[in-house]
């Protein structure tokens, strides 16, 4: 089971103080008094306040800490799918908050539980149905398509293009693993198993299900929100977005435990196919390969903390079962 809360965060948390926040607050909704602040939970790039006003509005207070051009970039992004996929209302973007020093984004805050923590107490039917919804929101975010996979700046436009097939993952394997810091962390025995793995299958990433799209970058069950009815609430924290291919969001989602509860992935590809989309008989092997991208990155992170190494080990087992 993947269990985030036992990584390291990649930046520190920004303490400030509520006249800070007051301030911050007042430039996005003019006159607001703010009652309670406190540190929201979950996220471990930027800093979140969870803010509530004197007049009942609760709102969240994000501070752009990874990377100051991924603000500019949710903003557009929320303008783009605010109507199409669940996602929080944007209310107010600073470019270089005078407080911080850092773009801010002022947003609508949105009650619900992270689908992390609700989905081993779904029943079989409520577990169907959030797939299916899961799987469509997907199918609308990977519609917007690009010429090439790569990274995006802060106006979507693709500037770094990136090779993500068989030739590019082995790339990044050799670059953080082999010769970076992940094969000491999985040992020469597993590092091996993993090379192989990928030689042997990793031509299907070069398929024509490989369409270059928009990815969120980061949709697993931690930024999903899921509201007191089992409905998809919010689709949260769209800064990690790139151009990328299917493949790479349904890896996150389905990595340990949604991908294992019963009936949960078949649900989301039948939501995703049921908007038009196309998926191939093994998306799953794919879906799997593509996600090995962002744990080779995990497994050179200097400060990788005991937790990381431990998931990133089980999911690297879990991955070579599916070939």
């Amino acid at each position: 089971m993947v269990d985030r809360n036992t990584w390291s965060r990649r930046t520190e948390l920004l303490a400030l103080d509520h006249a800070a926040l007051t301030r911050m607050v007042q430039r996005g909704c003019p006159g607001a008094v703010l009652s309670q602040a406190a540190l929201a939970e979950g996220g471990l790039a930027n800093t979140n306040y969870r803010l509530e006003l004197a007049d009942g509005r609760e709102l969240l207070l994000r501070m752009h800490v990874r990377s100051p051009s991924d603000g500019a970039k949710e903003w557009l992004l929320a303008e783009r799918f605010g109507g199409r996929v669940p996602m929080p209302a944007m209310l107010h973007f600073e470019a270089h908050d005078a407080d911080v020093g850092l773009p801010c984004t002022l947003m609508a805050w949105i009650e619900g539980e992270r689908l992390e923590l609700r989905a081993s107490g779904l029943d079989a039917a409520a577990r169907r149905g959030l797939g299916r919804q899961i799987g469509a929101a997907l199918a609308h975010i990977h519609a917007q398509t690009y010429p090439q996979t790569g990274f995006l700046d802060a106006g979507l436009k693709l500037v770094n293009p990136v090779p993500m097939g068989r030739e590019g993952l082995l790339a990044c394997l050799d670059a953080w693993v082999v010769r970076g810091r992940g094969a000491a962390r999985l040992g020469a025995g597993l590092t091996q198993d993993l090379l192989g793995f990928v030689r042997a299958n990793g031509g299907l990433l070069d398929g024509p299900a490989q369409r270059p799209c928009l990815a969120h970058g980061d949709f697993g069950g931690a930024n999903l929100l899921i509201d007191a009815e089992d409905q998809l609430a919010a689709v949260l924290d769209w800064e990690f977005a790139f151009a990328g291919t299917p493949f790479f969001d349904l890896g996150n989602l389905l990595r340990a435990p949604l991908g294992a509860l019963e009936g949960f992935p078949e649900a989301v590809a039948e939501g995703y196919r049921a908007t038009g989309a196309v998926l191939p008989e093994e998306w799953r092997l794919v879906a799997g390969l593509s996600d090995l991208f962002s744990w080779a990155d995990f497994l050179n992170v200097e400060k990788a903390s005991e937790g990381l190494i431990r998931d990133a080990r089980a999911v690297v087992l879990s991955t070579l079962k599916l070939g």
